[in-house]
């Protein structure tokens, strides 16, 4: 039971920082939703346009972040804000997870080889015959 939480605990964390990010990557570079075109657009519609637009809001005003696959003759569908920022989410979960397993890795590579170039043992822990007295 206790593994399965852990578990369980490993993966929200990991979701919520990779939702933060990709909402960060969003705000950032919007033009980031065209990542997702190849999943969620349809084939008769292959070209991804992000469009930018403004919403007047209780506060004033707001943007807007939308994906529409557009194809050939200008038919175009709306993709959405929600799909794509689902599907960047689950990319930088991805990209988040193949570097916890690399540096998960590298640390058993690092444990089982030493922790020190050249393979020299850590120096010892002074003892108090080797200190020096504080008051002359």
């Amino acid at each position: 039971m206790k593994r399965v939480t852990r578990l369980a605990i490993v993966v929200a964390v990991l979701l919520g920082v990779s939702a933060f990010l990709a909402s960060m990557i969003m705000v950032i570079y919007p033009g980031a939703f065209k990542l997702t075109a190849p999943v969620l657009c349809p084939d008769d519609l292959p070209d991804p346009v992000v469009v930018e637009y403004t919403v007047e809001t209780s506060d004033g005003q707001g943007i807007n972040f939308t994906l529409f696959c557009v194809g050939d003759r200008g038919v175009f569908t709306e993709v959405g804000t929600w799909r794509p920022l689902l599907l960047l989410t689950l990319y930088v979960a991805g990209a988040l997870l193949v570097v916890m397993v690399g540096l998960a890795g590298f640390g058993m590579v690092k444990a089982a080889f030493g922790t020190r170039s050249g393979g020299s043992p850590p120096p010892a822990a002074p003892t108090p015959e080797d200190a020096s007295p504080l008051i002359s």
